[in-house]
């Protein structure tokens, strides 16, 4: 019997000068499965990892350095209402308030988890597209880079 094993690995593209890098993920507590979302939060690279019951946000605070990767967070699954599989953290406030999206019910909806009190919260959004095409917008924050393009010679 043969047992495979996959290395996570982040890579990262230097457009200007054609080199690459590889990051490790950070040293997740559970094994998150194929439940890792990267992005941009709090101008850090981050990771989302999800297991059955809870969500975690992981931060790199100083991009590059695999030492720098910091839990911000750790977002229970809310199933007493019906909320399954956190899909992404789109923004985290200064009083640790994430605006996630997640999968309900057949549909993607936005939610507030508040970190502090421990309690979710579902917006009511006039003329809600997912209402209509359930599966076509997901929400998404732009972030043009995490490297400046002027030099600071």
């Amino acid at each position: 019997m043969m047992i495979l094993v996959f290395e996570r690995v982040i890579v990262s593209l230097d457009l200007e000068n054609g080199l690459y890098q590889e990051f490790s993920h950070p040293l997740y507590d559970y094994e998150p499965a194929n439940r890792i979302t990267l992005g941009v939060l709090r101008d850090c690279l981050c990771t989302f990892s999800s297991s059955e019951k809870f969500s975690d946000v992981w931060i790199m605070k100083e991009y590059g350095n695999v030492e720098s990767w910091t839990k911000l967070l750790c977002v229970p699954q809310m199933g007493g209402c019906g909320c399954y599989i956190y899909t992404k953290p789109l923004y985290i406030s200064e009083d640790d308030q994430v605006l996630t999206y997640f999968f309900k019910m057949g549909k993607f909806s936005l939610a507030v988890y508040d970190s502090i009190h421990d309690t979710l919260k579902i917006p009511a959004i006039q003329n809600n597209i997912h209402d209509l095409v359930p599966e076509a917008y997901l929400p998404e924050i732009y972030f043009e880079s995490l490297i400046s393009h002027f030099s600071q010679d």
